[in-house]
């Protein structure tokens, strides 16, 4: 490659998530709660589990887990900010059927269980169990892919690319 190529190609630095659930990937749009449908907060996906359990999507550093335990924001080693939100309107539990399983300030590896959950609880409670993935510096990072369709914990379920700046 020669000098001027060089000089004028930036090349994008790409990240892939690994799921943090069992479950079906739907798209944001497809999220009964408009923060997370018009993408409020940031772009990502959402997950309809079938497990019970919220595992680290990449090796982060915890930012904060809810007094409610019923979601959890983290930051990437690369900088993607994430925030992973277990349920719609699952505040309303006031932190029954959850036992967040990290705190703030600690580091984690990409397969840790961040939280645990109760489906029925949800359920019970009237609520849905959709769990968004949003990440909240789409500023800085935009989703290349996400898959689609049926996902085990660990699968490869999205690659996001850093925006050229």
């Amino acid at each position: 490659m020669g000098l001027i190529n060089k000089m004028f190609s930036k090349k994008s630095a790409y990240v892939t998530l690994s799921s943090p659930l069992e479950g079906t990937v739907i798209p944001l749009s497809g999220v009964e709660d408009e923060v997370f449908s018009k993408k409020i907060l940031g772009d990502g996906f959402a997950i309809i589990p079938t497990g019970r359990e919220i595992h680290a999507p990449t090796d982060a550093t915890i930012d904060t887990v809810f007094d409610t335990g019923h979601a959890v924001s983290m930051t990437a080693d690369c900088g993607v900010e994430l925030l992973i939100h277990c349920g719609i309107d699952t505040v309303k539990l006031k932190g029954k059927g959850f036992e967040p399983m990290v705190k703030a300030g600690q580091r984690i590896k990409t397969g840790d269980v961040l939280l645990k959950f109760d489906p029925n609880v949800i359920k019970d409670g009237g609520y849905l169990n959709t769990t968004p993935v949003i990440v909240l510096n789409s500023d800085r990072f935009s989703i290349a892919s996400v898959s689609s369709g049926d996902c085990r914990v660990g699968d490869k379920i999205a690659e996001l690319e850093e925006k050229k700046r």
